[in-house]
């Protein structure tokens, strides 16, 4: 609200037409407790062909916070594991993002890794 107001009294003093003011999207969710982490199995771990995997998705985040959909844009190589990341990511919880403090749908690209121990 403070930088919408800012912006407002500049535009009013400097005659000119306010610019938008956008906040992204925040993670709220702690993606390192292993709650909050995809399950991984001893199946993907047999179908990885290296250590490290990562997958990148694209996440749609609601005007509430949650998420609504989750596309995988790069896949890791391991199908299973993919779902399971994929299912993980939609039930995190977002600050949604805010055009002049009025909560927005937004989507963004987020890369999930893993080491596999072997």
């Amino acid at each position: 609200m403070e930088k919408l107001a800012a912006e407002q009294r500049s535009a009013v003093k400097e005659g000119r037409p306010a610019v938008p003011v956008i906040e992204k999207a925040k993670l709220l969710t702690d993606v390192l407790d292993p709650q909050n982490r995809a399950e991984i199995t001893f199946a993907m771990l047999r179908e990885a062909k290296e250590p490290d995997v990562a997958m990148l998705a694209e996440i749609y985040v609601t005007s509430g916070g949650s998420v609504s959909k989750v596309e995988v844009l790069r896949s890791s190589g391991v199908a299973a594991f993919d779902k399971a990341v994929t299912e993980k990511m939609k039930t995190w919880k977002y600050a949604p993002a805010t055009l002049n403090c009025k909560r927005i749908p937004s989507d963004y690209p987020f890369q999930y890794r893993h080491r596999f121990a072997k």
